[in-house]
């Protein structure tokens, strides 16, 4: 496939060296790196040929992914099916999408892992199926097995991946499945202008929408 593969700790998500992106590793090499029980982890980003993970890192996302993704291979593990959707998206840079819990917590909902920077090549990793997750569950395909990587352009893919992420989270925020979903079809700002600040905040930058502007005191 073209993908740059590196040894990760068993039941783990680290890999087993600290210069794994300097790892050029061929078949010949499997035996050395590999054992039964290591798991397998892939480079992302261009290395891989433009190879990029959307990970969907809460139900939210995962329940809307198919209305909002383009269809594509996929994996996942029984307690998380069809978690990792994957693309073909040369340039695509890695970007995190979270929710505020107050104060410096967050929750992850989406994150789009690909290349470091748009100017960086250098890609993250993520554990592949063949590996055992730490809660010892199997990380498996999702079928049906002759699905094929999509090709996408990383800005289609991007705007794709924000909107999934701000249907999450208007629908964790309290919005209706179907109200978030239709947000995320065709966002407009003036849709959600009454959403908390912290909300519009994400919203806005996700989505290029305008900020919102505070009056001074004293003035109408």
């Amino acid at each position: 496939r073209g993908w740059g593969i590196i040894p990760v700790h068993a039941r783990g998500k680290r890999p087993l060296y600290n210069d794994w992106p300097k790892l050029n590793i061929g078949l010949g090499d499997l035996a050395r790196y590999f054992d039964g029980g290591t798991n397998i982890g892939v480079v992302l980003g261009d290395v891989s040929g433009g190879l990029v993970d959307v990970d969907l890192d809460c139900p939210e996302a995962v329940d809307l992914a198919s209305d909002l993704l383009p269809p594509t291979r996929s994996f996942g593990r029984p307690g998380s099916r069809r978690s990792h959707w994957l693309y073909q998206a040369r340039g695509a840079r890695t970007e995190k999408f979270s929710q505020a819990l107050g104060g410096s917590r967050s929750q992850m909902l989406v994150e789009l892992r690909a290349n470091k920077t748009s100017e960086q090549c250098e890609g993250l990793q993520t554990v592949f199926p063949g590996s055992v997750h730490e809660s010892g569950e199997r990380i498996d395909w999702e079928p049906p097995p002759e699905a094929i990587v999509t090709v996408v352009k990383p800005e289609e893919l991007r705007g794709r991946v924000a909107r999934l992420a701000a249907a999450a989270l208007l629908w964790r925020s309290g919005w209706p499945r179907d109200k978030a979903l239709a947000f995320a079809r065709e966002p407009f700002a003036e849709q959600v202008r009454s959403v908390a600040a912290a909300v519009y905040g994400r919203l806005a930058r996700w989505l290029g929408f305008p900020q919102r502007t505070t009056v001074p005191m004293g003035q109408p």
